[in-house]
């Protein structure tokens, strides 16, 4: 219609032609032709959406979608008397006998009978009361009730729901901008003729909502009767604070069916409407397009009626408050068509929303830490911002970092780790604070630190600080962490899993889980959850690591698994729900993902007393559901022993006070730890125990255990020895200041840093004496412990502080004349 418009502008032809308006139409733009519903307008010419019409005297612009061509009517008319005329003379041809020629030989049938007349043949053969278009909603429930039994609205109008919130959501212009006609007939002789077919990808989505429309255009009565008119106008003309409550009930007094297509069908314009920055489609457009298929189609003698209306059709303004304020009007009823019919155990979830907005699939989804955000990224590098309460866009972000593997959000900021690298972003501007070219397949928080999986290595960064801490060799392609306890669990691609160790960051444990790639580990209580590209999922012990459940094989690969209160969502190629404690596959929820799924990130409202769990997809949409489900759950961290040497420094404190027993007794725990043989662990005790080594001199042995002239057995035990007692060194900078000041004031202690240097220069001195003469340096030191070893203190102390001080003075003078100078140049 509108491209034959277009076409008699480009010949550059006056045609005329009549449009009668399905709609009124009031503008305060100049040069815009204003109507109402029912009026003939003239048309002359069309511009992009606009026709430029006339009417009584009066010319001006309007657009296209508030009227219908006149011409339509009146060959729809004439096609079915055509029809009827066709059905008489064949039967009056079947009664009289096949008629003959001059010849006297039976005519035989015309070849040249085209496909178009053998459709509208078939349809017209077919009984008004078992076709789907242009029937009444009883008749279509009763013809469908052997095939579709549960269903309590008709089957087409559930599939063609599905198909659009599936394919085109986001897309632009759904109910105005129109489909291909004459696919759009072929799919409507099918289900009129009853074969149901079947929606799939190649279904245009401008088709189906074609016939979504048409379908609800031609019920006879409509879904909203002409006697509930006039509820309906009144709610729309009552204040805000009742409307709401008159809508209600004016489609509490609708038929049972007609209240849950209405449902249904404004479940959908809402979802739409909601994502009305993508589609251009607002509550009052879907209003406008969608005003004559719900109510009925007035004629010219009732358009006195319509012009006392206000604003020019109330009805509309009826459909656009109900379309705007969905949830409040539709609060008391389950959307039927988001719920599983075939299950009843999965009455509980329910869609909220389908969000559209991102152009590539989608990697990952992130909370905020106040609870107010939630952050998706795709596979383009770019991010969506939305409110966590209300589902609403915030901003678009474009990082340029590739696919985006995962998100850390902590106090502020938030960590992007990409492919292209990390960038530290804050919250609540978007804006770039820190890049690191660090690439990273997975990342976690641990504590006050930060963990990044990459390729060969873990790089550990302070979230503070933003500066790496340490790293730590992996041997293969990390692809995701986990925290259990006081271990890390990492699964990479071969399917293995190594279990380090977060205060030493040794490894504790590593076993193989999987015969592929680990996508995800989960913590569920007391159980870590491992899912792979085998098409299995693994249940583990998290402090045994045995073992305790292997699912069979499923369908496609398995992306991961989330915990929503009693049930773990198990997601990939479906979304399966499996109880936390019996390991039962429950089932599935499907139908609004045709993409897998990448992400999961569940959302607990305490006000509401529900779980909002948002599902991210490669099909490039975020599904949210509500879930009524047990609240969560406190985490169950696995208790693990402290080791020798944090419960030796939590219980005397700092090792350079140690005694020779305490340095015996932390040592011995070393043998599982660097693998000595019960030969090696015999000589070094022995040589500890000889020459009563104490914190000082264990410290000091540090620097001085590679040397030639140390007498230890073996070179291997003097570098085992090396590395115990740096591991030694290294926990002790990650005991926490808190403790050790506490520790300290209990003791009356002061610290001093590396240790008193004449202390260590004398047990340093006595490595290579024999016992005696250690044993005799050792007494004359702490002979002179109580008085030299105090004064040594408070002279380091006091030294130190004023090196501290003088540094800072001259840092804080440096600063006030860089600013001085920055002044006088402003």
């Amino acid at each position: 219609y509108q491209r034959r418009v277009r076409g008699f502008v480009e010949q550059g032809t006056r045609r005329m032609f009549s449009v009668r308006a399905i709609a009124s139409y009031s503008s305060k733009k100049k040069g815009d032709l204003n109507f109402e519903r029912g009026e003939l307008i003239s048309v002359s010419r069309s511009q992009e959406d606009r026709m430029f019409g006339e009417k009584s005297g009066k010319e001006g612009w309007f657009p296209f979608y508030y009227v219908r061509e006149e011409s339509d009517e009146k060959r729809e008319v004439k096609q079915v008397e055509d029809k009827v005329g066709a059905i008489l003379s064949q039967v009056l041809s079947t009664r009289k006998g096949p008629t003959s020629s001059r010849s006297g030989k039976p005519k035989s049938p015309s070849p040249s009978i085209s496909l178009r007349e053998e459709s509208e043949d078939s349809i017209s053969t077919v009984p008004k009361e078992s076709r789907v278009f242009g029937n009444s909603l009883q008749q279509i429930m009763l013809n469908q009730r052997e095939k579709h039994p549960t269903i309590p609205v008709p089957f087409f109008l559930r599939l063609s729901i599905r198909h659009i919130i599936n394919y085109g959501i986001g897309e632009e212009g759904p109910f105005r901008l129109s489909g291909n006609v004459t696919e759009e007939k072929e799919i409507r002789r099918e289900w009129d003729t009853g074969k149901e077919p079947e929606y799939s990808t190649k279904l245009s989505f401008y088709n189906a909502c074609d016939l979504l429309k048409k379908f609800c255009a031609e019920l006879y009565p409509p879904i909203i009767p002409p006697e509930h008119e006039q509820t309906f106008l009144a709610a729309s003309k009552a204040d805000a604070e009742s409307q709401v409550q008159l809508y209600r009930q004016a489609i509490e007094a609708l038929p049972e069916v007609n209240r849950t297509c209405l449902k249904e069908i404004f479940s959908l314009l809402h979802q739409i409407a909601f994502n009305m920055f993508c589609n251009k489609m607002n509550p009052n457009a879907l209003a406008i397009v969608w005003v004559g298929s719900i109510f009925k189609q007035r004629s010219i003698e009732s358009l006195a009626d319509a012009k006392k209306m206000k604003d020019g059709n109330e009805l509309t303004v009826a459909c656009c408050k109900m379309i705007d304020r969905y949830e409040e009007v539709f609060s008391d009823w389950e959307p039927y068509f988001l719920r599983e019919d075939e299950q009843d155990r999965l009455q509980c979830v329910t869609l909220r929303y389908k969000l559209a907005g991102h152009k590539r699939a989608i990697q990952c989804l992130s909370h905020t830490p106040d609870g107010f955000q939630v952050w998706s990224g795709d596979s383009n590098g770019n991010i969506i911002r939305r409110n966590a309460e209300s589902c609403s866009f915030i901003s678009m972000i474009k990082t340029e970092l590739g696919p985006i593997s995962s998100m850390v959000a902590f106090d502020n900021l938030i960590w992007l780790v990409a492919d292209g690298g990390t960038q530290i972003r804050d919250i609540n501007t978007g804006e770039v604070i820190k890049q690191i070219d660090k690439l990273g397949t997975c990342a976690i928080q641990v504590d006050d630190c930060i963990w990044i999986g990459a390729s060969d290595k873990i790089y550990i960064y302070n979230l503070m600080s933003q500066e790496e801490v340490a790293q730590v060799n992996y041997p293969a392609e990390m692809s995701c962490m986990l925290l259990v306890g006081g271990d890390i669990w990492c699964g990479d691609v071969n399917g293995n899993i190594t279990v380090y160790n977060y205060e030493t960051q040794g490894i504790t444990k590593d076993f193989k889980a999987h015969g592929r790639k680990i996508n995800a580990l989960t913590l569920c209580n007391q159980y870590v959850w491992s899912c792979s590209d085998d098409q299995r999922i693994s249940v583990w012990n998290a402090d045994t690591y045995e073992c305790v459940f292997k699912s069979d094989i499923l369908e496609g690969r398995v992306l991961g698994c989330s915990l929503v209160g009693n049930f773990v969502w198990v997601y990939g190629f479906s979304l399966h729900l499996w109880h936390v404690d019996t390991f039962e596959n429950y089932g599935e929820i499907g139908h609004y993902h045709v993409s897998p799924i990448s992400d999961v990130l569940p959302i607990w409202h305490a006000d509401k007393k529900l779980w909002e769990v948002w599902t991210g997809s490669q099909d490039k949409y975020i599904c949210v559901w509500k879930v009524k489900g047990d609240p969560p759950k406190p985490i169950k961290t696995v208790k693990k022993e402290k080791s020798v040497e944090t419960q030796l420094i939590e219980d005397v404190g700092d090792p350079y006070f140690w005694s020779w027993k305490d340095v015996l007794r932390w040592f011995s725990a070393q043998e599982h730890k660097f693998h000595f043989t019960a030969e090696e662990m015999k000589t070094c005790k022995d040589l500890l125990a000889k020459n009563y080594v104490d914190g000082p001199l264990l410290i000091s042995l540090t620097n001085e255990m590679l040397k030639e002239d140390y007498n230890v057995a073996s070179v291997q035990i003097r570098k085992k020895l090396f590395l115990a007692i740096d591991a030694l060194r290294k926990e002790r900078k990650q005991v926490k200041k808190r403790k050790l000041k506490k520790a300290k004031e209990a003791r009356g202690d002061i610290k001093i840093g590396g240790g008193v240097v004449e202390g260590i220069s004398l047990q340093v001195s006595g490595l290579g004496q024999p016992r005696d003469s250690v044993r005799l340096s050792k007494n004359s030191y702490r002979e002179s412990k109580d008085g030299e070893r105090s004064t040594l203190k408070e002279n380091a102390y006091t030294s130190r502080e004023k090196e501290r001080g003088d540094s800072f003075r001259e840092k804080e003078k440096d600063k006030r004349d860089r600013d001085r100078e920055r002044e006088r140049e402003r």
